[in-house]
Order: structure tokens, then sequence, then C-alpha cells
């Protein structure tokens, strides 16, 4: 019995350290026409007349939407093409994208990481009729100490 108490006190120990640092505190949210997204209190936030937003502070998320005439509302397929031309502007200019299904508050999506030649990049897409919905880092980040707060922030961006 005192064997597999003190395993699980260990299992219990190494996934503690495993999870990293401290949680990210996204203390806003904003609630556009489309979206809602949560961010920390020290970003700014500037609304767009279209119902976009940007975030900014020490990095910027662009929230928006992008005309796309053969995606689908729920249909993660219908905006694949759109990810592969991404992945090809990344690749020709010397960097890396990976694009995966992501599900998020019931809404199927695409999730993006890679890295560029002057950091990572991140963006989250959700098909929409005619249209795509995304939240994306402007810039390529290269502090490190950033890239769990953004995945959070892009983590909480769901349709409405």
């Amino acid at each position: 019995m005192k064997k597999i108490l003190v395993l699980s006190i260990a299992f219990v120990f190494i996934a503690l350290i495993g999870c990293g640092g401290a949680a990210v505190n996204l203390g806003k949210t904003h609630e556009g026409p489309y979206f809602t997204i949560s961010y920390p209190s020290d970003l700014n936030l500037e609304e767009k007349s279209d119902g976009g937003i940007n975030l900014s502070g020490a990095y910027k998320i662009n929230v928006d939407t992008e005309t796309y005439e053969e995606s689908v509302a729920g249909n993660v397929e219908s905006i694949m093409k759109a990810s592969d031309e991404m992945k090809s502007q990344v690749e020709e200019n010397g960097g890396s994208l990976n694009v995966e299904p992501k599900e998020i508050g019931g809404h199927k999506g695409l999730w993006i990481e890679g890295t560029m030649k002057d950091g990572m990049v991140f963006a989250m897409l959700y098909p929409m009729d005619g249209k795509f919905a995304f939240a994306l880092v402007e810039d390529p980040v290269t502090d490190k100490a950033h890239h769990e707060t953004i995945k959070s922030i892009l983590e909480s961006f769901t349709l409405k």
C-alpha cells in the first residue's frame, strides 16, 4: 500500500512540474458581433469599424474576418486551402507552420503555430459562410515569455 501511495505522490509531483509556470490571467473579455475573446488587462483594445479588434501591447493580435468564398460554416476542410496558402508563404520565407484541426467552444477551426526567422507565429481560424474568422499574431513573437499568454488568448477566441 505504501508503494502505491509513494508512486501516486511521485506521479502528481511530476505532473505538476510538467505543467510549467503560473496560470495565465486573462482578466478581460470582449464580445464582438460574431466572436468572444479574453485577454490580459495589460493589452490595449482597439475596435475596428468592421467589428474586428486589435489587441496591442508587447505584441499585437488582430481579430477579424477575411472573405473566402469557399468557406462553409462548421466545415474546416473548406478553409484548408487558405491555410495551405499561408503555409506556403511562410515556407518560402524560410519558416515552417503546423496546421491542425482544433475545436474550441463547440466550434471547429484550425490552430496554426509555427516559426519564422524572427520568431513564432500563432493563429486560430474558424470557417463561416463565405469568409473565415481569425485571431492571429501580427508579427512574429521573439520573447518566449509571451508564448503561453498568446496561446491562451487565441484558445479563448470562439464564435458566438
